[in-house]
């Protein structure tokens, strides 16, 4: 039978252990399992390792099943808790211990553990009103004291609270299904109707005074309702999903795969919500029904070295491609089953993806100039440009990549450039004039141009203007020019004629 099972490797259950710091992943639990050479904790499946075993899942192959997404750790008592009792612990809830307990070994990092002596001075600070110490944990454990104190009116329900823009909230969650029957007080049935309409269609959550509702069976509905003015919510279950985005340009028939999005789903009878984040929440994408929309924080790159934007690239590269008319297809799963399967949608909000674009098209034309004239430009989200200063920003880039050119068929009308004769200059300047042969010119300015990206004035390079392959061409008698003239020059292009511009770097930042 041992050979049949499809068990952990070593490297997984260390891997396992480490993401919860060592923990009991069960909420109510949670006790070090690991000190010195002692071992009292376990990599658990979810899905049975081996068939007849609790939750066995025989679609999965032997991969699936021994990888770190079907482990968990739990201490030896509650890792033979929930074989002995497949029904009381699904499939479904221990993905949620272990996503909990993952994220409280996060929250946990760095910060100092409880011991008795904080026990003493709270009590000491409770009683005198005078607290001895600051306690980092202090708030959090009220919250876990609140929670306890919870449980024993009414173990039926696990429990979080916290206390928000000067409201106490108590987040009830059944421990399994329980039946109740509830009274609606005569005032407010058309308000519950509606709202219960909505929950259960739309996934819209009720919220309804205490006062409306009797509930003989909630012990703490009793306890602290009406009394306190309370208000319920109800809320449908959120599950945890993942969705999946496809682009496709139905011109070349290109595919690209986006990176997946974690989050969770309430499902209506009508409707589903979604919400789910990539890119350390970077990007939201929400979906509620047939209706797509996303957002985009740009404040979590504030104060970074542009060059250095976490993410920056992918998250261009979508966007340009939305912008480019690829089509979005979505795909998503709820703990492995298959909800939706490539279904194509559309973004209703055209301004947001041209408004996100033209943001990204100028922070990646930023990028591009300070990595070509090495300078550093710290990111702000605070900033705004005009219409006139982001063309600026962009023929700057076209100059510097050598994109600045324009040739025979470009022009609508002959270029006129002005020349200033220098001193003892004619001679050549009348050479240039009579020559037989097409000319070349090039230009060096005198002035240097400043530009502003993300606030930080750059003095650009000294341009340069080359004009390839043409005849110069004069409105006036060449005898009445004189030395130190400004002279006006028409450019009559040849077939091959070049104009291009350029930025002198290499003198200019020796």
């Amino acid at each position: 039978m041992a050979k049949n099972r499809d068990d952990f490797t070593e490297k997984t259950k260390i891997k396992l252990k480490d993401n919860v710091g060592s923990r009991c992943s069960k909420p109510d639990c949670r006790i070090p399992t690991i000190a010195k050479s002692t071992n009292i904790g376990k990599a658990a499946h979810i899905y049975a390792a081996s068939p007849g075993g609790p939750r066995y899942n025989s679609s999965m192959t032997a991969e699936e099943r021994k990888s770190i997404d079907n482990g968990i750790w739990l201490c030896a008592n509650h890792a033979d808790e929930i074989d002995k009792d497949p029904d009381r612990y699904p499939v479904e809830l221990l993905h949620k211990w272990k996503s909990e307990a993952e994220e409280s070994a996060r929250n946990e990092l760095g910060k100092k553990l409880p011991n008795d002596s904080d026990a003493i001075n709270m009590a000491t600070s409770a009683l005198t009103g005078n607290p001895t110490e600051f306690i980092p944990n202090a708030i959090s454990n009220i919250h876990q004291a609140t929670v306890k104190s919870l449980e024993k009116i009414d173990p039926a329900f696990t429990y979080k609270t916290r206390h928000e823009k000067e409201t106490t909230i108590i987040e009830c969650f059944a421990k399994e299904e329980t039946p109740f029957s509830m009274i609606i007080n005569e005032n407010h049935i058309g308000e519950f109707r509606t709202k219960y309409k909505k929950l259960i269609e739309d996934d819209k959550d009720l919220k309804i005074s205490a006062n409306a509702i009797i509930i003989d069976d909630w012990k703490l509905l009793k306890e602290i309702g009406p009394k306190n003015d309370a208000n319920i919510i109800i809320s449908r279950e959120q599950k945890p999903a993942t969705l999946r985005l496809r682009l496709y340009l139905e011109e070349t028939e290109k595919n690209d795969f986006f990176d997946n999005f974690q989050g969770f789903i309430t499902v209506g009878s009508k409707s589903i919500i979604f919400q789910g984040y990539t890119f350390n929440k970077l990007l939201t994408f929400l979906m509620e029904g047939t209706k797509i929309s996303m957002s985009l924080s740009l404040k979590e790159w504030d104060g970074l070295n542009i060059h250095s934007l976490p993410y920056f690239n992918k998250i261009f590269s979508l966007f340009s491609k939305i912008y480019g008319e690829w089509k979005i297809f979505v795909s998503m799963d709820i703990s492995g089953d298959e909800l939706i399967n490539d279904n194509e949608m559309i973004l209703p909000n055209s301004n947001f993806v041209n408004q996100v674009y033209s943001s990204l098209k100028y922070i990646d034309n930023c990028r591009k100039i300070a990595k070509i004239l090495e300078v550093d430009i710290l990111f702000t989200s605070d900033i705004e440009y005009t219409a006139k200063e982001f063309k600026n920003i962009e023929n700057v880039l076209n100059i510097l990549e050598g994109k600045e050119i324009l040739h025979k068929k470009d022009l609508k009308n002959n270029p006129i450039i002005n020349i200033q004769i220098g001193k003892n200059g004619f001679d050549n300047f009348q050479d240039f004039i009579d020559r037989a042969e097409p000319s070349s010119l090039e230009i060096k300015l005198a002035g240097q141009e400043t530009i502003q990206l993300f606030n930080k004035n750059i003095i650009l390079p000294r341009k340069i203007i080359c004009c390839d392959s043409f005849y110069p061409k004069i409105g006036t008698n060449i005898n009445k020019i004189k030395d130190g003239a400004m002279v006006k020059i028409e450019v009559v292009p040849e077939e091959d004629f070049k104009y291009s511009e350029k930025y002198n770097i290499a003198v200019d930042t020796s």
